[in-house]
């Protein structure tokens, strides 16, 4: 054992004393780590003096000799304890689309299917609705004797913005197929309607709030029947518009141009106008005037269409909803194209009758004025009235098809109707919990378009839970060459999120009598059908 002067190495034993007590109190808690031997010395009077054993720990697996000191101490690799990430459930995956369908049948022989698709991102917006609905045999008269009809029908759109959005881009096409047996009335056993169309239009943002627009429009409208020669209209239709928008104002120029050729006749119709609105958080008012110009328009050798007017919100203390008053007037001027009126008049022909004024004018001009007043009574009750009043202007009358008697080739011709009509509709509605009811009663005085009852009452009854609902309609026609009341009802159960299960009955009194109901003229209707329907909404 080496001895050491005590008094010339004082401050090294201070040292390594320290030293050692530090290493003891580091390494204290592994009870197998390595020990130091003991430390003597010998005082000056040579006696021995003897410091206490001082445990001291450096490492479980590094051993030193005895009698040294490393003067590198390799400390144990301390390893924290490894924590493992948090798994997260996997966020359930966003649906780019919204789908909803139906897909069903029925009695009498009858098929259903209907798909809409649309986008669920705003900044990406685009819709797809597609129908086909058919229906053979009316109340006992069967498919060969001419009783049904075909309905196919394809409609999209979709619109593109500029990552600046400063443009966008609107593009939209529907295509309409429909097919109807003549029941007999005509030598030819059925007539076919295909309308093809298509629009165009860029808008762009401008500063200081101008906006430019601009779009094209296209047509294609064939009918076919067997008895008739094939008559084709195509149009074509450009159109500007130039509008500036400033804090409530807002104002347009505008300008359109209808090309349309069928019957071996050229229409032109020409637009130009400026509109106006100003409105505010209780009060917008409006104006608009026009020109019309072209070769279809009448007498006149230009009409000058306006409308002025204004609608008023404001809240009540009864009710959490507003009381919304809202009347407009003046002149209107509308231009009916071959494929509206055709469609839109059942079992007609423009070239049925080659005579009629409708080939010749396809201008309709009325001075008007519409008054609408929505009163919530309760919270849970309103009150919705509308008042319209029409006078045909400068002879351009009203254009439907003439029933009044069928020709010899089954399909009606046009006639040109000057007409003054009141129109009203008055509707009363509840809301309770699960409940709405509502009761209403359309008016028609002086001119009854075809498509219109002179008066109607009805009334509607919906129930919705979380699992069911269903729904019952009742209309009675007062005043009508069939006053047979038109019930319809349906219901539907819920299997799942996104299924439900339906059961339809659509004018169920003449389904229960096997009676036809007359539509137009001679010709009849669906006259009730019953069908189980499967519903999607995805």
């Amino acid at each position: 054992m080496k001895r050491i002067n005590f008094k010339e190495n004082i401050k090294g034993i201070i040292f390594l004393t320290a030293f050692v007590a530090s290493a003891n109190l580091i390494f204290a808690e592994n009870k197998d780590g390595i020990y130091l031997p003991d430390i003597t010395t010998v005082v000056e009077d040579n006696s021995e003096a003897l410091i206490p054993e001082i445990p001291m720990i450096l490492s479980s697996v590094i051993e030193l000799p005895e009698g040294t000191i490393s003067d590198q101490v390799i400390l144990a690799v301390v390893e924290e304890p490894v924590v493992e990430p948090e798994v997260l459930p996997e966020p359930e995956p966003k649906h780019e689309y919204n789908i909803e369908g139906t897909l069903g049948g029925g009695f009498p022989v009858s098929f259903k299917g209907s798909l809409f698709l649309s986008s669920a991102d705003e900044n990406n917006p685009f819709n797809l609705d597609v129908l086909y609905d058919s229906h053979t045999n009316y109340a006992g008269h069967l498919q060969f004797e001419g009783f049904y009809d075909r309905l196919f029908s394809v409609k999209g759109e979709k619109d593109f913005h500029s990552e600046d959005g400063k443009n966008t881009w609107h593009i939209d096409g529907a295509f309409r197929d429909t097919e109807n047996g003549l029941q007999g009335l005509s030598d030819s056993a059925f007539y076919n309607m295909t309308d093809a169309a298509g629009k165009f239009s860029w808008t762009r943002v401008l500063p200081k709030g101008f906006e430019f627009k601009t779009g094209l429009e296209a047509d294609l409208y064939n009918r076919s029947v067997e008895s008739l020669s094939d008559n084709l209209f195509a149009e074509l239709s450009p159109e500007l518009q130039f509008g500036w928008y400033y804090k409530d104002f807002q104002a347009f120029l505008k300008g359109n141009y209808n090309f349309e050729y069928g019957l071996g006749t050229a229409v032109h119709r020409g637009y130009t106008g400026f509109e106006a609105a100003w409105q505010n958080s209780n009060v917008k008012l409006l104006g608009n005037v026009g020109a019309v110009f072209g070769n279809k328009i009448g007498n006149q050798n230009i009409l000058v269409p306006f409308t002025v007017g204004t609608t008023v919100h404001f809240p009540v203390k009864f009710s959490e909803k507003e009381v919304v008053i809202s009347a407009e007037g003046g002149m209107s001027s509308k231009f009916n194209k071959a494929s509206s009126l055709e469609q839109n008049n059942l079992f007609s022909a423009l070239s049925a009758d080659p005579e009629g004024i409708a080939v010749n004018n396809r201008e309709v001009s009325d001075w008007y004025g519409i008054v609408k007043f929505n009163l919530p009574v309760k919270s849970f009750m309103g009150l919705n009235v509308n008042v319209e009043y029409r006078k045909t202007a400068f002879d351009n009358g009203f254009i439907q098809a003439d029933y009044s008697d069928l020709p010899a080739k089954g399909l009606y011709g046009f006639d040109s109707y000057n007409r003054q009509l009141i129109h009203s509709e008055e509707n009363i509605l509840f809301s309770m919990k699960n409940f709405d009811i509502s009761f209403g009663w359309k008016s028609n005085f002086d001119f009854v378009p075809y498509s219109e009852n002179e008066q109607l009452i009805s009334t509607k009854i919906g129930y919705n839970a979380d699992m069911w609902d269903a729904c019952g309609k009742l209309e009675i026609p007062l005043i009508s060459a069939d006053s047979t009341p038109i019930l319809g009802f349906e219901s539907s159960v819920k299997l799942n999120s996104a299924l439900r299960i339906a059961i339809t009955l659509e004018d169920t009194v003449k389904l229960i009598q096997g009676q036809t109901r007359i539509s137009v003229g001679q010709y009849a209707s669906r006259s009730g059908r019953a069908g189980l329907l499967v519903k999607f909404n995805y």
